[in-house]
């Protein structure tokens, strides 16, 4: 392979203004696809062939008026008796009725939700559907809760606080924390070869790979259901991998110039050695990710397949955007004789010895006399070498110690208990579960079907009976036919 590549590198070099206008114009290309498709993300999971969503499938199609967005609300009664302040609550549920996209408030005064009032009788809550999914709210119906809410109680003591799954969020959205990663990561790269313009070339092709990336996964969407967050995945592992696979050719080509060799030589060389590196590694990568086909679950092989995609077309602008890339710098990424760079680099090519053949008087501006000292690079491997017993030991109980926490480990979904204290949907959240107890704020529905029976409120009391005997089971709330 490595023949194979040493001519892809060549060839690159020599092609370099017609290879990068192909990728700029395929990433014009991508973007204008994707942006004529109109595809769009979704929030949408599912998981099929759980007992779960074989729950939740069922009161899709027997309550299909329970499918929208539900939001909580909660009153806290000034005087510690709910009841007492009823025409106060009444007046706030009236003016949350008229708010946008709400089909049903439900009163939780009216006695037919046993669980509505907290057993201090000073807390009051109810449920507020609405006429859309969460991915499809409107980004104004939450504000207009609040405004209805405060609305309501204006006058009044009475607390009034929303919560619910109105603040549920879905999807991972694309932070100010990914730009400082790339400004971080522009600062180490700048450090490291001691050149702004060789820092800044894997970073721009990895943007140019992920930017293709994205692009093809929104047209992709409109073709076939695409998870909100696979996109999110493909760019955190696009931009790892588009820097780390553009870094393996380019560190290996400035060790190379520091030596004195062509630059179309040592792109060719680079590709042909570090580029075999490149590959191996994105197909490693590429294969673990495609292996989430094997899960079964829908979005998960979306979003394996995706960030398959984004380290695809790391490795081949790797292998051919960053040599052609390289090729047009020339000879200003051969670092200057004497300089820190320089010296690391011939040491690294050679050995640490001042003594070896072609340094000493090799013209290198002084580099000959520094090579007796080592790099950090080597430091550390003739540190962790000398003892491998003990280094092994030393990395197996260190890797130890950092696994202890994982015995505490609670795997789950994030709900507004893991909101940012202070936020609405947490003050909610720790009322509701102060108010009326741990486990209110994730209760399970339990569906059945009463077709058959010819006493079915005598079936349903049977069956909250049973579902009290559970170890663990607290309350059993009202049960509800279906329309």
């Amino acid at each position: 392979m490595s023949s194979q590549l040493y001519r892809l590198g060549r060839a690159m070099a020599r092609h370099r203004r017609a290879v990068l206008t192909s990728w700029l114009a395929l990433l014009v290309a991508v973007g204008a696809l994707a942006g004529l498709s109109g595809g769009q993300p979704q929030d949408e999971l599912t998981i099929p062939g759980t007992e779960a969503q074989e729950g939740l499938d069922v009161l899709d199609q027997r309550f299909p008026e329970a499918g929208g967005t539900t939001a909580q609300i909660l009153f806290v009664a000034p005087g510690g008796d709910v009841r007492a302040v009823a025409d106060q609550v009444r007046d706030v549920l009236a003016e949350i009725a008229d708010a946008p996209d709400v089909e049903y408030v439900g009163d939780p005064l009216d006695g037919t939700d046993p669980l509505a009032v907290s057993d201090d009788g000073s807390h009051a809550l109810t449920t507020v559907r609405l006429g859309s999914e969460l991915g499809d709210l409107d980004p104004g119906t939450v504000p207009a809760l609040e405004a209805a809410a405060e609305r309501g109680s204006a006058g009044t003591d009475l607390e009034v606080h929303i919560g619910g799954s109105v603040y549920a969020e879905t999807s991972v959205h694309i932070t100010v924390a990914e730009v400082l990663g790339v400004v971080v990561a522009m600062v180490v790269l700048a450090i490291t070869f001691g050149s702004f313009l060789a820092a800044g070339m894997p970073l721009l092709t990895a943007v140019i790979g992920v930017g293709i990336t994205m692009a093809a996964i929104l047209a992709l969407a409109a073709l076939t259901p695409v998870s909100s967050t696979a996109p999110t995945l493909a760019l955190m592992i696009g931009l790892a991998v588009g820097i780390d696979y553009a870094l393996f050719v380019l560190s290996r080509h400035r060790s190379q110039l520091a030596t004195g060799m062509s630059v179309e030589e040592s792109i060719a060389r680079s590709v042909a050695t570090a580029g075999s590196a490149v590959v191996f590694a994105g197909a490693t990568v590429v294969i673990a990710l495609c292996g989430l086909f094997v899960v079964g679950i829908p979005f998960l092989t979306v979003m394996g397949l995706t960030a398959a995609l984004a380290v695809t077309i790391a490795v081949v602008i790797a292998l051919t955007g960053l040599p052609a890339l390289v090729a047009v710098a020339g000879e200003r990424l051969r670092p200057r004789p004497g300089s820190r760079a320089a010296v690391r680099a011939l040491v690294e090519q050679h050995g640490d010895s001042p003594d070896t053949p072609g340094l000493v008087g090799s013209g290198q501006g002084g580099a000959s006399g520094a090579t007796s000292a080592r790099t950090m690079g080597s430091r550390w491997v003739h540190l962790v070498t000398r003892r491998p017993l003990l280094t092994v030991l030393v990395v197996v109980l260190g890797l130890g110690a950092m696994a202890i926490p994982a015995k505490d480990l609670a795997l789950g979904l994030p709900d507004n208990g893991s909101a940012e204290p202070g936020s609405p949907e947490r003050v909610t959240y720790d009322l509701i579960d102060e108010a009326y107890g741990p486990g209110f704020n994730a209760t399970l529905v339990v569906t059945v079907d009463i077709i058959r029976s010819t006493d079915p409120l005598g079936v349903m009391a049977d069956l909250a009976e049973d579902l009290r005997g559970f170890e663990g089971v607290a309350q059993v709330g009202m049960a509800t036919p279906n329309p």
